[in-house]
């Protein structure tokens, strides 16, 4: 249960990490955080997880992830689970 639960909100913000030449993921040195206007867009942050979209890994595949900082599944891609109380 847990691995599950982690596996859906393990989060973080886009452009907090970037793919390297040699395909290692790391931590930008040069990420500030997110703009203020882009706080409250859920397409603006990404699963810390295996890839599961198929456009990432086929950019992934392609090498075409390489220093872009949209490279991991992003949380508006979700299928919503549950249901919305407010």
């Amino acid at each position: 249960m847990v691995r599950a639960i982690d596996f859906d909100t393990n989060i973080f913000p886009q452009g907090g990490f970037h793919l390297l030449a040699i395909h290692e993921l790391r931590r930008n040195p040069n990420f500030k955080g997110l703009a203020p206007e882009s706080l409250r867009d859920i397409s603006k942050y990404h699963h810390f997880r295996p890839l599961t979209q198929p456009d990432k890994i086929l950019n992934i595949e392609k090498d075409e992830a390489i220093f872009n900082y949209n490279i991991l599944d992003s949380i508006d891609q979700d299928p919503v689970k549950g249901r919305n109380i407010l």
